[in-house]
């Protein structure tokens, strides 16, 4: 059975340009993958690692403990995200080895793109693992220092569902939602 979506967000489209978005107009990507570093660790706990700015294996953040490996991919887009996007990051796990790979996405990821990365979920073996549009807003509403440190003088509150732990797959093994997830 589908689930109707809003298309209202948690954190509104305006917000998140007036606390991203700089003087010149261009959206700040390193204040992005910082507010995702602070996600990772509220989330998942650990000593998230961000990699170099180039030549980095399609990664931002890693994680080792225990002989695993998880990584981190981040994406400020404003437009869903597609799996052209998420590709290389998708090439260079089947290299690199990591147990697992978070999306962070200030977009939703598209729901095709879902289907694809379930896809590839069943066929490497590889858990994937989305934060993306308003479940990204939730989570950083629910982490209430987040929210202040990005979002400070905003009254932020979760939409419809909030609250909720919400596991939502086109097959059982893809969870879209992690919260308290364990590798």
């Amino acid at each position: 059975m589908r689930v109707p979506r809003s298309k209202k967000r948690s954190i509104p489209d305006e917000v998140w340009q007036r606390h991203f978005v700089g003087a010149s107009g261009s959206y700040d990507g390193d204040r992005f993958e910082t507010l995702s570093l602070e996600i990772l660790k509220a989330e998942f706990g650990g000593d998230w690692i961000r990699t170099q700015r180039s030549y980095d294996g399609n990664k931002d953040f890693v994680l080792e403990f225990q002989n695993r490996t998880i990584w981190a991919e981040s994406k400020a887009y404003a437009r869903t995200l597609t799996y052209h996007v998420v590709s290389p990051t998708l090439f260079m796990a089947l290299i690199g080895q990591p147990e697992a790979i978070v999306l962070i996405s200030r977009s939703g990821i598209h729901e095709r793109s879902k289907q694809y990365l379930a896809q590839f979920q069943r066929k490497s073996g590889k858990r994937i693992v989305a934060l993306d549009g308003d479940t990204l807003d939730r989570l950083i509403i629910s982490h209430g220092a987040i929210a202040r440190r990005f979002f400070p003088n905003e009254q932020l509150q979760a939409g419809e569902g909030a609250g909720l732990r919400v596991f939502l797959s086109r097959t059982p093994d893809v969870t879209v939602h992690p919260r308290g997830a364990s590798w």
